[in-house]
């Protein structure tokens, strides 16, 4: 189901608000099956949820206009404020595969890092908890947010959001995975466990993608990706990771065997929950044939062959 409506023609057609907010103190717990909306906190660098009812039996639109009508004016208490900056306006929005992409006018461009950071944070966290939504995607002008180093934010699911409340802007999230790297012949897999930090609003696919072109930790395995390679975008939709690399990693492959490389990005971005399988493009375009042998046009899947992979996980992370 598509949904696109323009915000300041539904807002103008509410009668009745379908929110009702109240307030949650900061040491309180989180309801079970409430509702939040997440505003600015007193330092106006953090994020802080306010309970919010909302009348389950309005439309989707109307439920999605009420929230947003509350997010613009800020909660009811004076210790919390619009996580919306006022230069910005949202033009309109598209609900497609669960999906809600919110389109914003140019001036959001213009946001400071802080404020940028925050309202895309919260943006994220309180639409993810509609039922009909599994991941918020931002678009400028109708065109994809792209972050100052280039790579395209994408889809954004709640957990993708580190929690910015009471933990400020600059909160990092750790896990511990296992990336792929080759050994000293380039012609097997090995994985190592890496101890991965990202902070707010970063998506881990990113940063998976940069630690495999930035290479293994351990002196004993070997980069497959070049490390002049430039991610330009990774975003997941359905369970299908879509990695877009530039020309360096057709161009200069460091690898025996091409599925060396291509499984190095396969298996360690399957190795996040809910990514089942890798879509790889160079500039844009996925009708690659990869070191003139590996064909990239279609999404790629886990490999376990034990051809292929050499080794356990290792015990590097502490």
């Amino acid at each position: 189901m598509k949904h696109r409506k323009r915000l300041t023609s539904i807002l103008s057609l509410l009668l009745l608000a379908a929110v009702l907010l109240s307030g949650c103190g900061r040491g309180d717990a989180l309801k079970e099956g409430a509702f939040y909306i997440y505003f600015k906190n007193s330092t106006k660098r953090e994020l802080f949820p306010v309970e919010a009812v909302i009348d389950e039996q309005a439309s989707f639109d109307s439920r999605i206009a009420s929230v947003w009508k509350h997010m613009v004016s800020g909660a009811d208490h004076a210790e919390y404020t619009s996580p919306v900056p006022a230069t910005v306006s949202l033009k309109n929005y598209t609900l497609q595969n669960n999906n809600l992409n919110l389109n914003f006018d140019q001036p959001y461009l213009s946001l400071s890092s802080p404020n940028e950071v925050l309202f895309r944070a919260s943006l994220v966290k309180t639409f993810t908890q509609f039922p009909e939504i599994q991941t918020v995607e931002i678009s400028v002008e109708n065109q994809p947010l792209v972050l100052s180093n280039g790579s395209v934010v994408g889809p954004m699911k709640g957990s993708d959001c580190i929690d910015v409340l009471a933990t400020g802007l600059n909160a990092y999230s750790e896990t511990v995975m296992d990336l792929y790297f080759t050994n000293e012949t380039a012609d097997g897999l090995i994985s190592e466990s890496v101890r991965i930090r990202y902070n707010n609003t970063i998506p881990l696919e990113q940063a998976v993608v940069r630690n495999l072109i930035n290479g293994p930790e351990s002196a004993d395995l070997y980069p497959t990706i070049p490390n002049d390679t430039k991610l330009i975008s990774v975003s997941t939709k359905n369970g299908t990771c879509y990695v877009n690399l530039n020309e360096v990693f057709l161009n200069r492959a460091m690898v025996s065997r091409p599925e060396i490389a291509v499984y190095s990005l396969v298996n360690s971005l399957t190795e996040i929950v809910g990514i089942n399988a890798v879509s790889i493009s160079v500039n844009g375009s996925s009708n690659v044939m990869f070191m003139d042998q590996f064909d990239l046009s279609a999404p790629l899947y886990r490999n376990t062959n034990f051809d292929l992979i050499q080794a356990e996980p290792s015990e590097s992370a502490e």
